[in-house]
């Protein structure tokens, strides 16, 4: 019988291999799906098939997904699309491969502003893009994660309550200065990133994909890229163009919010998920610990004021 991935990948003979060793912490890496490397009898060719795993539907539409992943080859942002298998859950790519010049982003490169640059004009040329068919809101896909942590009995902090009550601060804040949305990526993981030797760069995995505040997502990267308050600014900046405080101040607390959307899922997962060797538990907690520093902040209160 043949390994389904080799007929995914239309390789009537090959070699079919896991292509990362998946990861719950510190990164969430290769767990909403299974990421296989197909390659060809000759050698030739090899292509990615992902297949992807029942118990991420709690925070993935698929059927968006697919929509973003064959709107970002489309648009070169991403990965060429071979094919999409609604019916096994699967996506087929082209192997962005390390013999071709690409590997995944580190954190080492984040800070380096030629990076930035790049890494800000790929997300851009999405968010520029035409509407994809779901509007994202963090603030109520925290609030559906919640009642189902809670429903399933999964392992959450005791100061949740007080966190929740701070993000519902943040939400009121940013809806009073006016959200617009743009179709966007979604996830500041730098593993999402491959970067080529030319230095171009791709975005994989458009499993948070949604029209969303560009915002949301800019503050994801601020988090995600660990850079300090000026680093922080002068990254803004350059997304920007000039130097906004209202709406850094919205990027900055964006950030705080996804620490918090990533916890319960994290949470969720320890409890439901049947991968019992995956470490989601510590990257839950690691989480609730960033977005507990970022409510903790002796200028929390100011943040808000002035967004």
């Amino acid at each position: 019988m043949m390994n389904p991935c080799l007929e995914l990948a239309e390789f009537s003979q090959g070699l079919a291999e896991p292509a990362l060793i998946a990861l719950a912490s510190p990164s969430w890496r290769g767990i909403d799906g299974e990421v296989t490397r197909v390659t060809s009898f000759d050698k030739t060719q090899s292509r990615i098939v992902k297949l992807m795993h029942s118990d991420a539907d709690i925070y993935i539409n698929l059927q968006q997904m697919y929509e973003a992943t064959q709107q970002a080859s489309d648009l070169a942002v991403g990965a060429n699309v071979v094919r999409i298998e609604p019916s096994q859950r699967a996506l087929v790519l082209d192997d962005l491969a390390e013999k071709d010049g690409w590997s995944a982003c580190t954190l080492d490169m984040t800070d380096d502003r030629d990076f930035q640059q790049e890494h800000i004009g790929l997300r851009k040329r999405f968010n520029a893009s035409a509407k994809l068919t779901i509007d994202r809101d963090p603030f109520a896909e925290i609030n559906n994660l919640y009642l189902d942590a809670v429903a399933c009995q999964a392992p959450l902090p005791a100061d949740t309550p007080w966190l929740l009550h701070n993000l519902e601060l943040i939400a009121k804040a940013i809806q009073a200065s006016g959200v617009d949305r743009v179709p966007a990526h979604g996830d500041g993981n730098i593993s999402n990133v491959m970067v080529h030797t030319n230095g171009t760069q791709k975005l994989l995995d458009w499993d948070s994909a949604g029209n969303l505040d560009p915002y949301a997502e800019l503050g994801m990267l601020l988090a995600e890229f660990h850079l300090g308050e000026l680093e922080k600014q002068a990254m803004f900046e350059m997304y920007e163009g000039r130097f906004d405080d209202a709406l850094f101040q919205r990027a900055h607390l964006y950030g705080t919010v996804d620490h918090i959307r990533w916890a319960l899922i994290g949470s969720i997962h320890s409890k439901r998920s049947k991968r019992s060797s995956m470490e989601f538990t510590k990257f839950s907690d690691w989480h609730f610990f960033l977005g507990r520093m970022d409510v903790s902040e002796s200028d929390f209160a100011e943040r808000l004021r002035r967004v």
